[in-house]
């Protein structure tokens, strides 16, 4: 998960990706592993062009795969609609339940 801004994420939106972490977290050695970033669409224009964002605190799931899948959730950041967009990424794009 990626949060596209124009400035450092605020904590509030720090602690809703942890704990959304902490749901996903695999609980074995094999399953899928959940990385966050944050990506400043300042000073990197050419990163921020492909997802065509237009508002900032933005979230996007990306799968960096062979296949470049994301999925961008322009919605509120709080762990349960972090949640409920990344369901949504792995049923979309995995057929994951």
């Amino acid at each position: 998960m990626i949060i596209l801004d124009t400035k450092k994420p605020e904590k509030e939106y720090i602690n809703a990706l942890k704990d959304a972490n902490s749901l996903y977290d695999r609980k074995i050695s094999r399953g899928s592993q959940f990385k966050f970033m944050w990506l400043d669409v300042e000073r990197e224009v050419e990163w921020a062009k492909l997802f065509t964002v237009q508002k900032y605190p933005t979230i996007v799931v990306l799968n960096p795969g062979k296949r470049k899948r994301y999925l961008v959730h322009e919605g509120e950041i709080k762990t349960s609609a972090i949640s409920k967009i990344f369901l949504i990424f792995l049923i979309k794009f995995f057929n994951y339940f």
